[in-house]
């Protein structure tokens, strides 16, 4: 097996085996070539006796997996199926559980496990990017239902989309945010100030300029925000038949994921990539985040 190899955009999608996939993580771990986790020693001896090789530092001994520190790490699933769950959810449409399973071959429980890895490690790399600029927000709703009263309804879900951009045009946003409104910060459908100021202090910089709509029929409403929340909501409930609040959070930080990535055609390499850096999640954890 060779590992040093250049990585390019044809190892985004492995051609069905686990070698062209160990190939590819290797790159993503060590692009210049091998180096020691503890001692930075460019040189290994590589056991390949295992299902995925080991690589054994020569001058401190130290072994390491191409998995370790990675949403991976854990996991039994042939990196094959992984590789397809990572190329499903970074297309247009992304994927369910249900229609993973089917694909790759396994049960639901473990398709939808892998596929929550992967969003909740989406959802913490966009914790660490704030929105910059010019920054618009407007108060959204999922799952809005038909008949509109004074009182909301347990099904509808309000969470707020913003954009930052260096720019005035609507289309020339940076980066888009979409996030679930705290059901403290609601009370008959009216957005409380604290709903504003939890969201400046977590998903806004500093040093930005922030314009922010939160009544419903608003004049001033920021049409292209909420366009854009009507796409994310077409999206989830084509795609997964309609979402509870539980774990609503990793489904919009999905949709806004593709959005901020694929103006540069790198989806797929920039989810490969935070995958390869972000630590994994147990079901366990999976569970416990929304309940």
């Amino acid at each position: 097996m060779d590992f040093n190899v250049r990585l390019t955009e044809a190892h985004l999608f492995p051609t069905g085996t686990e070698d062209a996939c160990v190939t590819m993580l290797f790159q993503w771990k060590w692009p210049d070539g091998y180096c020691c986790p503890r001692c930075a020693h460019p040189h290994c001896y590589v056991t390949t006796t295992r299902r995925l090789p080991l690589f054994e530092c020569r001058l401190c001994r130290h072994q390491a997996s191409l998995l370790t520190g990675s949403v991976f790490e854990g996991s039994k699933t042939d990196l094959t199926k992984w590789f397809t769950a990572l190329a499903l959810v970074a297309s247009d449409m992304g994927t369910s559980a249900l229609r993973l399973s089917q694909i790759i071959c396994v049960t639901y429980k473990t398709a939808w496990t892998m596929l929550q890895k992967i969003r909740y490690a989406i959802g913490s790399a966009d914790m660490e990017n704030l929105l910059l600029g010019i920054v618009q927000v407007n108060a959204a709703v999922y799952n809005r239902p038909l008949n509109a009263s004074f009182q909301a309804s347990p099904s509808e879900h309000p969470f707020f989309v913003g954009t930052g951009s260096n720019s005035t045009a609507p289309d020339g946003a940076d980066y888009v945010k979409m996030k679930l409104i705290s059901k403290k910060h609601i009370q008959n459908r009216i957005v409380h100030r604290d709903a504003i100021k939890a969201f400046t202090q977590n998903e806004i910089s500093s040093a930005a300029t922030a314009t922010y709509v939160t009544q419903r029929y608003s004049s001033a409403r920021l049409v292209p925000l909420l366009q854009l929340a009507g796409r994310a909501s077409r999206w989830m409930n084509r795609t997964f038949k309609g979402l509870g609040r539980k774990h609503l959070q990793v489904y919009l930080d999905e949709f806004c994921y593709r959005i901020n990535h694929s103006r540069d055609g790198a989806v797929l390499s920039s989810l490969t990539h935070l995958c390869m850096n972000m630590p994994r999640y147990t079901y366990r954890q999976l569970i416990s985040f929304c309940s």
